[in-house]
């Protein structure tokens, strides 16, 4: 997949979490995920499908830095449960997923997003097979690294 599918889920994701916690993430080079897990302790994932490709966004923070995010969400200063840090994921890649559907739909590029689920407990679950590449972009905030996945799987329209 190209820039023009990748760079509206990053700009998502940047204005997103900036909006919603006042922190200002900063993105690292992207690289192809291998068979490691990518670093983290809470993950949330998102299906996502076109008319020429199918994939899902998913967002992995440690969970420091997760329950950092959330406190500055809510005002809340008191230390989340795991259930909830994973809740907050999935709803901040969901937000990040919609995001990126509103950018792409003004270039004329419709695509559609799962509803938010559960997928596991461990971020080794997150298996993609060798279905598709997958674009792991790491960010540096509040002295510690997130990252999001976009695996993107062209398909015949």
């Amino acid at each position: 997949m190209t820039d023009e599918y990748v760079k509206p889920f990053v700009d998502a994701l940047l204005s997103t979490i900036e909006t919603m916690s006042g922190l200002k993430p900063t993105p690292q080079p992207f690289y192809i995920k291998g068979d490691e897990p990518t670093p983290g302790d809470v993950f949330g994932m998102i299906g996502i499908t076109g008319r020429t490709f199918v994939g899902s966004i998913a967002l992995i923070f440690p969970e420091r830095l997760i329950d950092s995010v959330i406190q500055r969400m809510t005002g809340d200063f008191g230390k989340e449960t795991i259930s909830s840090m994973k809740d907050a994921t999935t709803e901040l890649a969901n937000i990040v997923a919609g995001g990126g559907k509103r950018i792409l739909a003004e270039r004329g590029i419709l695509i559609n997003i799962a509803l938010p689920g559960k997928i596991g407990n461990n971020l080794k679950e997150m298996n993609y097979g060798t279905f598709a590449n997958v674009f792991v972009i790491p960010y540096d905030m509040e002295g510690d690294r997130f990252h999001m996945e976009l695996m993107l799987k062209s398909i015949a329209a």
